[in-house]
């Protein structure tokens, strides 16, 4: 990694979602990010590989379990994290067990690269932040 992103983030320290990368039929609990143990971390950071081989614009769907988030991006050239766009909607369903679930879902456009990285660093906000983002 990094070769790539000029960013230094140990294998060891990688998770991922239960049962492999987050399917479209995956819920946040089956992430790292939901686990009790990382319930009071304030940052996240998330690394997406994007496999295809022509660039694309699209969006990166990232699952938080609360609307307290924001999203920054490595910017590789100047070595730091920037606030990037994006938006948050809500995605209330059953569960196996026939309970109610709400999760959300967070959007970023990117353009992608052919089989390239990116590290999306998840901030935790504050209520008042919160607010002024809905």
């Amino acid at each position: 990694m990094h070769s790539q992103l000029g960013i230094e983030i140990e294998p060891q320290n990688l998770l991922t979602c239960e049962n492999g990368a987050s399917a479209a039929n995956h819920t946040v609990k089956q992430c790292p990010i939901s686990l009790d143990k990382n319930e009071n971390q304030t940052e996240v950071l998330v690394v997406l590989h994007f496999p295809q081989v022509i660039d694309q614009k699209s969006f990166a769907k990232l699952k938080v379990p609360q609307v307290d988030f924001k999203a920054q991006l490595w910017n590789k050239t100047e070595q730091r994290f920037q606030e990037a766009p994006f938006d948050i909607l809500e995605q209330s369903h059953f569960g196996a067990d026939g309970t109610l679930d709400t999760e959300y879902e967070m959007y970023l456009p990117l353009k992608f690269k052919p089989s390239k990285l990116e590290v999306v660093r998840l901030v935790k906000i504050s209520k008042n932040e919160t607010k002024m983002l809905q």
